[in-house]
Parts: C-alpha cells; sequence; structure tokens
C-alpha cells in the first residue's frame, strides 16, 4: 500500500498520524491473514509511509479483503482528523478502492467501509500500539510486527 498522501500538517503531527494510518493498514491485513513484510513511516518522494505485503501475496487477496485494507486507513484517518483531512490523507487508498469497486453494486463500498470501520473499533488499541511503537521506530519488520501483536495480545489476555 502506498502509504498516507503528504498532508499540510506540522511535522510533529505527521509521524503519529502517518503510524496510525499505516497500523490501520497492517491490523486489517493481517486480521484477514495476509502477511506483512514491513511498515514504514519514514518519508519518500511518494508518501509519509508504507505497508509492504509479502511479495506476490496480493495477488491471492480478494477485492474484498484488498478494499477492507485499504479503507481502515480512512477508517481511522476518520477518528482522528475532520473528514476533509481524513478524504485527503487517504486520497492513493480511495484511487485503489474505487478501482477495485469497478462493475460492482454502488453498495459494495459501503459494505467493505463497514466491515473496514468494525476492525478498526474492535482492534483501536491494538492499532495505538502498534503506531507508538511504529512512532518510536520509524520502521517494523514483519517479524517485530507479530511479535508486538503476540505480545498485546498476551497482554490483553491476562
Amino acid at each position: 500500500m502506498r502509504g498516507r498522501h503528504r498532508l499540510k500538517h506540522p511535522k510533529k503531527t505527521y509521524a503519529k498520524d502517518t503510524a496510525l494510518h499505516e497500523a490501520a493498514h497492517v491490523v486489517a491485513a493481517i486480521l484477514q491473514g495476509y502477511p506483512v513484510e514491513r511498515v514504514t513511516i519514514i518519508p519518500d518522494s511518494e508518501s509519509l509511509g508504507k505497508t509492504l505485503f509479502m511479495e506476490g501475496f496480493a495477488l491471492c487477496l480478494t477485492d474484498e479483503e484488498q478494499a477492507i485494507a485499504f479503507l481502515a486507513a480512512f477508517a481511522i484517518e476518520a477518528r482522528i482528523n475532520p473528514k476533509d483531512k481524513a478524504l485527503e490523507a487517504t486520497a492513493q487508498d480511495w484511487i485503489e478502492v474505487k478501482r477495485l469497486a469497478e462493475g460492482k453494486a454502488d453498495e459494495w463500498i459501503d459494505e467493505q467501509s463497514e466491515n473496514a470501520v468494525k476492525i478498526v473499533h474492535e482492534n483501536f488499541a491494538l492499532i495505538q500500539r502498534l503506531a507508538d511503537e511504529l512512532t518510536r521506530k520509524g520502521c517494523l519488520s514483519g517479524d517485530e510486527i507479530h511479535a508486538l501483536i503476540d505480545e498485546f495480545l498476551t497482554h490483553e489476555a491476562t
């Protein structure tokens, strides 16, 4: 996933908001069973952050699974920002969702959005924990992501 679109925010806000955006992609992806290779909030010429999946694995995903992973970022952005900023921050994600929605029923995007909102709502604390670590380190490998999730889930169970 290309990541969070560049916005005109104070620099401090970039890192935390971008980390939440990318963490939402990561959690939505992992909960649907597909592996994340790494996630970064180190800006490049295209975006402020990226979530990278294992090579070739995205080809096995359904359109619904891909859309939910893209829309999870909008769900978190809408939770932390006004709607216009959330739309701006997820512009690239929306391009991909609209591409996936071509030829589908009008309510298809709404259905995937509801699924993404549910994932974000039910896993908000986990998304925040991943975002905190991502803000601290700038980049997390797939192994680090899974270790953090396992640690979080173990701690939540006790």
